[in-house]
């Protein structure tokens, strides 16, 4: 569906005299999504899918034809893109998404538009990363602590490197 306003005028005349003139504008607005899809990912650089089953409204068959919106991210596909949703009171046809997402922390977003002649679905995608967490272990080899810092005292380097200089000078 197209997103547009158009401005018009409409002219009534009377057969005995008289005009009117009715200014008035029509706009159409974005459809309302049908739904909201999550898809978790695996990992990254895994492909995660999700699918989602559509009937065709009327008892035949009905050529279709999904598609991303323009400025979804890269990392959702679609397919089949094209085919025929199957009629009412079957089980539909399955449509795939799959996300693959390449970095941690973003959440990444699309719209699935599902096109046929006479009607038209859309869903608001929202790929999530995977959960990370930290890793949790002992280390291989033991951290030497420095001799000073067990038992509390800290050294005076200025004094030491006084007394070396005195010692030095004849």
């Amino acid at each position: 569906i197209l997103v547009c306003i158009r401005s018009k005028q409409w002219y009534q005349r009377r057969v005995r005299g008289g005009r009117w003139v009715f200014r008035f504008t029509v706009s159409s607005t974005p459809a309302t999504p049908d739904d909201n899809v999550v898809i978790r990912a695996n990992g990254l650089h895994k492909d995660s899918v999700a699918g989602i089953r559509l009937n065709s409204l009327t008892n035949s068959a009905v050529p279709y034809r999904a598609y991303l919106e323009q400025g979804s991210d890269p990392d959702f596909r679609v397919f089949p893109e094209k085919g025929d949703l199957l009629p009412l009171g079957t089980e539909g046809t399955l449509i795939y998404l799959a996300y693959k997402p390449t970095l941690y922390g973003k959440v990444h977003n699309a719209k699935l538009v599902v096109q046929t002649a006479n009607n038209e679905w859309s869903y608001v995608i929202q790929g999530q990363s995977p959960s990370f967490s930290v890793p949790v272990g002992v280390a291989t080899t033991p951290i030497r602590q420095p001799s000073n810092a067990s038992s509390g005292t800290r050294k005076n380097f200025i004094r030491q490197n006084m007394r070396k200089i005195v010692q030095k000078t004849p």
